[in-house]
């Protein structure tokens, strides 16, 4: 008679968030982005890494009798009273050791940090979901020729592909790392090159889920990969969006490391809606407002 036996392998699953700290007494002063990782079924706090340096896990594991990192929407509570982590950079000042982090999103309190024992903070949370954003460098079509994007300003004039002129609303920036992974996933960079994409000036470098619009797909299992991407598909100006990780004439940008990556919407009359640009001399699209204000987790500059 045989005994058999029966293997069961148990798969976690995680979620990536991105979290951003401010101080309200201070205008709202940024002082700490960052993202972590939570298993979706325990809802403990996997890892933890500041966005100035993102391969490192600054996650605290043994404070107060060891760590019980758990997040749910909302709220946000490590080791039964707070978020411990052993790095915490200020704008003034980084610090070391265990730093508390706890509370609901609206307003929270930790301590320990530069010396001061209690600092009032206001933090939001944000599922990952992709950044479509241009590499610094990019050149963007505007009423004066083509310009960088980080030298563009609140109010500087874009050509649009439909609409004319239309005045930057607000440009966001943020440090992406950039993992080189020859899997094509979205968030990292690709670049376009000229012999893909005749209608570039120069090679264009951006993120994978940033879209360039085209005519149609070119055939339905690549609208499959965009809807898997995107969630749904999308238009932009009566173009299709296709993300560049989806787009095969993109190639991964061979230069692993931390870029600075930027993303701007312009003036438009409906929150939710964006245009068409030239970047580089490719068709790409914008942001939405509602997009770069809620949704993007980037400092917001003028």
């Amino acid at each position: 008679m045989c005994n058999k036996i029966y293997v069961i392998y148990i798969y976690m699953t995680t979620t990536r968030y991105y979290i951003r700290l401010t101080l309200p007494a201070q205008s709202d002063l940024v002082i700490f982005t960052g993202f972590f990782y939570v298993d979706d079924s325990t809802h403990i706090v996997q890892t933890f890494y500041d966005s100035t340096n993102p391969t490192v896990n600054i996650l605290s594991t043994g404070h107060n009798g060891g760590p019980s990192y758990m997040y749910y929407p909302g709220w946000l509570c490590f080791d039964g009273g707070g978020c411990n982590v052993t790095s915490f950079p200020y704008s003034y000042g980084a610090t070391t050791g265990d730093y508390n982090l706890y509370g609901i999103t609206s307003s929270s309190t930790g301590n320990g940090v530069d010396q001061l024992q209690n600092v009032t903070y206001e933090f939001s949370l944000t599922p990952f979901s992709g950044f479509p954003c241009f590499k610094e460098g990019t050149m963007i079509l505007t009423d004066k020729g083509y310009r960088p994007i980080q030298e563009l300003c609140k109010g500087d004039l874009i050509e649009t592909y439909k609409h004319g002129l239309k005045p930057i609303n607000m440009i966001g920036k943020r440090p992406l790392y950039h993992v080189c992974s020859e899997e094509r996933i979205k968030d990292q960079l690709y670049v376009c090159r000229v012999e893909q994409y005749p209608e570039l000036t120069e090679e264009l470098v951006i993120t994978g889920s940033h879209s360039i619009l085209v005519d149609n797909y070119v055939d339905e299992e690549q609208q499959a990969m965009v809807k898997e991407t995107l969630g749904k598909l999308y238009l932009t100006d009566r173009k299709a969006r296709l993300p560049a990780c989806v787009d095969e004439r993109t190639s991964v940008y061979e230069k692993k490391g931390t870029y600075t990556i930027y993303h701007i919407a312009l003036e438009h009359d409906d929150y939710y809606m964006n245009y068409g640009v030239y970047a580089n001399g490719l068709l790409v699209e914008t942001s939405s407002k509602r997009y770069l204000k809620e949704l993007s987790n980037m400092e917001l500059i003028d």
